[in-house]
């Protein structure tokens, strides 16, 4: 691992059931609801909407607007339609933080249109300020379209409600799912990933740490990617100490553990010292990181006795 890869940074692998169950609610919205009327709607909508009839589907939001015009389900089928009309793709050429060029496809919206789409979801946040899926779709449109500052607000705002409801989140027409702190960390996760993986992101990445600190100073988590926002700034020292509060807080934070065993291969060049973190790193429940921390162990006892 070199200081300039960012090797040290392990992705979560844990938990990433809910940013996937959140992205795929949010978008496309496909939820069950008791009223019998919303749920013939819905199911229409969703059949015309996946089918890209265009014309059906304005005709059963008009339909469905004058019969209920407050049904949290038409606001998310509004949120689709206007979003879809908004985004539009294309491929262009960019610099990860590695310095390689590759070629992404990017998102783009219609301001306008996506402004609107998101009047509808700020109607269901007026009535329910603690919808994770909500905060989950607006993390998912806001790395798409690269808009930083945005990405960053919806960070802050999901994080002081989740303060205010002591993470009981509201999920699916209202019903309470899984462990609230799990799903939250799902969705922070998703923003530190977009933030450290794209190029020329440094001086969000910094707001990030603020922001992460004043909510969560001692979650393993968020220790964990603070830890790593640190090795993207190239500030090693400081990094080594949000891994080792990381542990503190949770001795089985496997992720923070990894990377205090690269830091001492690579940084401080103590290998009985990078030894001892990799050797606790095989009792992860995770076969791929545990098996990686028993090749590192090979490696290093290895080194150790051409060095002697």
């Amino acid at each position: 691992m070199k200081k300039q890869s960012g090797k040290m940074f392990v992705k979560k692998h844990l938990g990433t059931r809910g940013l996937i169950r959140g992205f795929l609610c949010f978008m496309m919205m496909f939820f069950v609801t008791g009223q019998l009327f919303a749920k013939s709607y819905y199911n229409d909508f969703e059949k015309a909407f996946t089918n890209r009839n265009i014309a059906k589907v304005e005709k059963i939001l008009k339909k469905w607007e004058k019969e209920s015009p407050t049904d949290l389900e038409l606001y998310f089928a509004y949120f689709n339609y206007y979003l879809s009309k908004s985004k539009s793709e294309k491929m262009a050429a960019v610099t990860t933080p590695s310095g390689k060029n590759v070629n992404v496809r990017i998102s783009d919206y219609d301001d306008e249109l996506l402004n609107k789409a998101l009047s509808y979801t700020e109607k269901i946040l007026e009535q329910h300020p603690n919808r994770l899926d909500v905060f989950t779709g607006y993390v998912d449109v806001y790395s798409k379209k690269r808009s930083y500052d945005k990405l960053l607000e919806t960070l802050e705002r999901m994080l002081k409600i989740s303060k205010e409801y002591d993470n009981k989140w509201l999920w699916r027409c209202g019903e309470y799912e899984g462990d609230g702190m799990e799903n939250l960390l799902d969705v922070y996760n998703s923003v530190f990933a977009t933030l450290y993986e794209r190029p020329k992101t440094e001086e969000y990445i910094k707001t990030f740490i603020d922001i992460s600190m004043q909510y969560y100073p001692t979650n393993y988590w968020v220790l964990y990617c603070v830890g790593n926002s640190y090795i993207r700034l190239k500030d090693f020292p400081k990094a080594l100490t949000y891994f080792e509060k990381s542990v503190e807080d949770n001795p089985e934070c496997y992720e923070s553990l990894i990377n205090l065993g690269f830091y001492y291969e690579t940084e401080e060049v103590n290998l009985e010292k990078a030894l001892e973190y990799f050797k606790l790193v095989t009792k992860s429940p995770n076969e791929n990181l545990a098996n990686f921390a028993k090749q590192k162990i090979l490696e290093l006892e290895q080194s150790l006795r051409i060095g002697k």
